[in-house]
């Protein structure tokens, strides 16, 4: 009898970690499953920074988050493209997860900066090339691009040249108009990409 219960023992201290791991992952397997579906549900969308065209329930909507949804599950990169695609005068948002029940979306307004022309009308756009608006009118008195043959010709979207140096051209531009000059710059030609031509303050052609 001491006999068979010393080999039970020794059989119960063999199958002790393989008892151990199982219960390890039956554990695990159930709080991954609650995470997935009872914890980490959003209670509340946040909204901060500009943008004075749209209501903080417009930009939530547009971005698709919803109470109630997982936070495990979001996709930040797909809710920001969300937003930025559908509400034209959103230069950029930014979306991040505040555990354990919260999104916080932060947006940025698109600053009105150029006007493209192209051969059927003018193309308003930000400072990063989002097209506000496609016109037959100039905007303001903001600065004027000539030859840039743009493709994208949709509000939303970036525009982009048919010439791939001409897209390195504006972005450079872009750049460095975001900067303030003591003289502004008016106009830029760009038809010939090897002769381009800037015009600063009206007046001084370079």
């Amino acid at each position: 009898s001491g006999y068979q219960n010393a080999k039970r023992m020794r059989r119960r201290r063999r199958l002790l970690p393989i008892y151990t791991l199982t219960v390890l992952l039956l554990t695990a397997c159930v709080g991954v499953a609650l995470s997935m579906t009872v914890f980490f549900n959003v209670a509340s969308i946040g909204v901060s920074g500009t943008a004075p065209q749209y209501t903080p329930s417009e930009i939530v909507e547009a971005g698709g988050a919803q109470k109630g949804d997982n936070l495990l599950k979001l996709n930040v990169e797909q809710i920001e493209e969300n937003i930025e695609t559908e509400l034209i005068y959103i230069e950029s948002a930014e979306v991040s997860k505040e555990y354990p029940d919260a999104v916080s979306i932060e947006v940025r307004a698109c600053r009105e900066s150029f006007n493209i022309f192209f051969d059927n009308g003018i193309l308003l756009t930000s400072e990063s090339g989002k097209i506000i608006a496609n016109s037959s009118e100039v905007s303001g008195k903001l600065p004027v691009i000539y030859g840039f043959n743009p493709t994208v010709l949709t509000p939303g979207k970036h525009v982009e040249s048919s010439d791939e140096v001409k897209n390195e051209v504006f972005h450079t531009f872009a750049e460095l108009m975001s900067k303030e000059f003591s003289v502004p710059i008016t106009s830029i030609d760009m038809s010939d990409k090897y002769n381009i031509v800037v015009i600063f303050d009206d007046r001084i052609e370079f």
